[in-house]
């Protein structure tokens, strides 16, 4: 690629320099004039290169769709590209837990994940932080519908808000879906949380 971008360069310099030499010459003024191009060369390859190089791919990587290779569980993902996502600022029950397997709730989440995205392309979104210590992406999903992903889990009833600092860009939308899934009493706060305390008070 560098020496793409050097051909072209020269290019412009070659035709910048046949033109100077065809008004007449290289003396002071024409010499003024050929620096005053140069400069002006050189600036609109940096513009140029910039907007293609840097500041077009971040605007395709934020409007980029993926479909869903696998779901695996409630809160993660595998996408079509083989990256894991992980779903920033929610936590659902655990449904491959290594010693207690799964938890109250945690195949509930993992259903509700996958009538969600079921036969749909998704954008996800990043905050701070990209990975965790799994190496998973961190990242907010929509689907191509406009559904919110993390919201829509929380909003349901199985998961829990988890935020994590500095991560926050949506805390204060998940903390009013999780009232509302508290005062409505869904999902794992029926099923499961309230349920349990139901049992505790009974064996008192």
């Amino acid at each position: 690629m560098a020496w793409k971008q050097e051909r072209i360069i020269e290019g412009y310099i070659s035709q910048a320099y046949n033109r100077v030499i065809m008004s007449g010459g290289m003396g002071a003024s024409n010499k003024f004039i050929f620096i005053i191009l140069l400069g002006s060369i050189a600036l609109a390859i940096c513009l140029t290169f910039t907007l293609v190089f840097v500041l077009i791919p971040k605007i395709n990587a934020e409007n980029s769709f993926y479909t869903v290779k696998e779901v695996i569980d409630g809160d993660t993902i595998i996408l079509n590209t083989g990256d894991r996502i992980r779903y920033l600022g929610i936590d659902t029950p655990e449904l491959h837990h290594p010693t207690i397997g799964p938890e109250c709730g945690g195949r509930e989440a993992k259903d509700e994940n996958v009538k969600l995205l079921a036969g749909k392309r998704l954008r996800v979104e990043k905050d701070t932080t990209d990975k965790d210590q799994y190496g998973r992406l961190l990242r907010y999903v929509f689907t191509e519908d406009g559904h919110f992903v993390n919201y829509e889990i929380v909003r349901r009833g199985w998961a829990q808000v988890f935020i994590i600092y500095p991560d926050r860009k949506y805390e204060k939308m998940l903390i009013d879906a999780q009232v509302s899934a508290v005062k409505e009493n869904l999902g794992i706060w029926k099923h499961c949380i309230n349920n349990q305390k139901e049992e505790a008070d009974e064996n008192k």
